[in-house]
């Protein structure tokens, strides 16, 4: 036996779909045509290529600790292009209304590093701080950047879009085969997408400091610091365009020489997020060893099923579902792993047994599914 939309058939019967499903195909399209169309309005081809790149980058190089869908990922990065809108405003305000653009320099600096840095990230934090939601603890710290790295990348479509930037410069970044880890830093600043991931990594590390009740102090100050050296790197890099650095307070001035005029900060950045990966990677593992899994040969075998039947839409459907079906089963087992890692937290002890009833059924019962085929 085998199943399609929770209803139980016959391994010999034909694969049919039913309407709904046809409807639903409809919807997921219309979605990803809405989305296209979205971000070519930006009219900046390379903008989007950036944007997205840096994003399916990092959802890559974070797989194996990676429990987040690209689908939310997505979402966030809409978000973000829509929420982009209100540092924009703000921006507006302050600069033209009550400064009657008469301080480039103040805006350019102080205030567009400060609103920018801050607002970019504000959506994911409201999500966490929802008390009913088990967001936070069905993700780790690799997921909260991921999010907020689509956050920040969408902010820095639409900056990019509203300037019709055409053309980027060389990256100064890590980079695996070729391949530049944060292509949008460029001038002294990691770029929007890269500020915003690191800062919702401290973000994650704060939630497990929370979470486990210790050291909650110096978790808050390292995301209080990573937020000011964010804008500290991205207030000097838009201002030494305008200066010298010599003209520079003192302080800012340090902290701009030990950051080697903004290029360190990307090498920073990406050795704390393979640190982060390699950490979460075990303590996931440790906390997922209690639970079955299925093998490789056991998921290709229930992928592969329907094409026993014919190679039509229906039968290809069921593929491409079924291989949905797997990735989803992989990053439901690391939720719960993640919840396991969270539950330590008394407040959070009803909401977390609930998650992981309900992960650990859809796990079981995919499992069953791939036995049956």
């Amino acid at each position: 036996m085998a199943t399609i939309n929770g209803v139980a058939r016959p391994a010999s019967a034909t694969v049919r779909v039913p309407l709904k499903a046809y409807l639903w195909d409809i919807v997921w399209a219309a979605r990803i045509i809405a989305a296209i169309a979205l971000l070519l309005a930006a009219r900046t081809l390379p903008a989007v290529w950036h944007e997205v790149s840096f994003l399916a980058g990092l959802a890559i190089l974070t797989y194996p600790a990676r429990s987040v869908r690209w689908g939310t990922i997505y979402n966030f990065l809409i978000g973000g292009m829509f929420f982009a809108c209100v540092p924009i405003a703000i921006q507006y305000v302050i600069e033209q209304i009550m400064l009657g653009g008469r301080a480039q320099v103040f805006g350019s600096t102080i205030v567009a590093a400060t609103t920018e840095e801050v607002l970019k990230v504000l959506p994911l934090v409201l999500i966490l701080l929802i008390p009913s939601s088990t967001f936070r603890s069905r993700h780790g710290a690799c997921d909260l950047m991921l999010c907020a790295a689509a956050l920040g990348s969408g902010f820095g479509l639409v900056e990019d879009g509203l300037r019709h930037k055409v053309s980027y410069p060389t990256p100064e970044s890590p980079g695996i085969f070729s391949y530049a880890i944060f292509n949008d830093s460029r001038g002294g600043f990691i770029g929007h997408g890269g500020s915003a991931a690191l800062i919702g990594l401290t973000l994650g590390v704060l939630l497990y400091a929370i979470a486990k009740r210790k050291f909650v102090l110096p978790a808050t100050l390292v995301v209080a610091l990573t937020t000011a050296w964010m804008m500290v790197d991205h207030a000097l890099s838009n201002y030494q365009t305008l200066g010298s650095p010599s003209n520079w307070f003192a302080p800012l001035r340090w902290i701009w020489i030990v950051d080697r005029r903004g290029t360190l900060s990307p090498y920073v950045g990406f050795f704390l997020i393979v640190v982060a990966i390699v950490i979460e990677r075990i303590a996931i593992r440790r906390a997922l060893r209690a639970i079955r899994h299925v093998t490789a040969s056991q998921c290709a075998g229930y992928i592969l099923r329907p094409l026993r039947e014919g190679y039509g839409y229906p039968q290809l459907r069921e593929c491409v579902m079924r291989l949905r079906n797997v990735f989803l089963y992989v990053l439901t087992r690391r939720q719960i792993g993640y919840l396991a890692v969270h539950a330590s937290a008394d407040h959070h002890r009803a909401e977390i047994a609930r998650a992981v009833a309900n992960r650990t059924a859809e796990v079981i019962v995919f499992q069953k599914a791939v036995e049956r085929a």
